[in-house]
């Protein structure tokens, strides 16, 4: 609960346990200690126009704990009005909703990157290549610039598997020539393959 210039009157236990902030810390501060700065001047512009002409607010926040974690609350700002209907203060409840919203730009993040990995084979699909080095520094440079990856290689083996030969590979940027690797003096790399 705070005044009509944002400053906590009360605050409850889970105010505490969430935010982190005693109660005794809390009251007589502004609710702007937990501002983390991801809303613009607009987003608390449109928030204050709402409960001061007398209406209910409801909305998502991204708030600072006191040690500086962030923490995605689904809210709700209501006026507080005396008996003459005028405000005396507003009533904020809200709802820790972090873990799901982490969850769900997670999976933003994962539909996406599976977006454009297909869209770089789609595109691989389409394209006809006149022989297969061609065809595998294609692939190589595709999936190190989709995957941000700083190196993709092709390998096979030759000289009856006792030596791995590159098809392709692509470097910081750019494709490397061919690599040939004796495997009897690099088994542990061979046995990551």
């Amino acid at each position: 609960i705070t005044d009509t210039d944002g400053i906590i009157e009360y605050a409850n236990p889970k105010f505490s346990k969430v935010a982190g902030y005693s109660k005794e810390e809390a009251i007589g501060r502004n609710m702007n200690i937990v501002n983390s700065g991801v809303q613009d001047e607009n987003f608390y512009h449109n928030l204050w126009d709402t409960i001061l002409s007398g209406r209910e607010w409801r909305g998502i926040f991204c708030n600072k704990k006191i040690n500086g974690d962030l923490i995605w609350e689904k809210a709700s700002i209501s006026p507080i009005k005396d008996k003459n209907n005028k405000i005396i203060g507003f009533m904020e409840s809200n709802i820790d909703i972090t873990r799901e919203r982490g969850k769900k730009e997670l999976e933003k993040q994962t539909l996406q990157q599976k977006l454009e990995h297909k869209s770089v084979l789609l595109q691989l699909s389409h394209l006809q290549f006149d022989n297969t080095r061609a065809l595998a520094e294609a692939i190589t440079e595709s999936i190190s610039v989709s995957l941000k990856a700083a190196r993709v290689s092709i390998w096979e083996f030759i000289d009856n598997r006792t030596t791995l030969k590159s098809l392709a590979m692509y470097q910081e940027q750019q494709h490397v020539k061919e690599k040939i690797i004796n495997i009897s003096k690099y088994p542990a790399f061979v046995n990551i393959l």
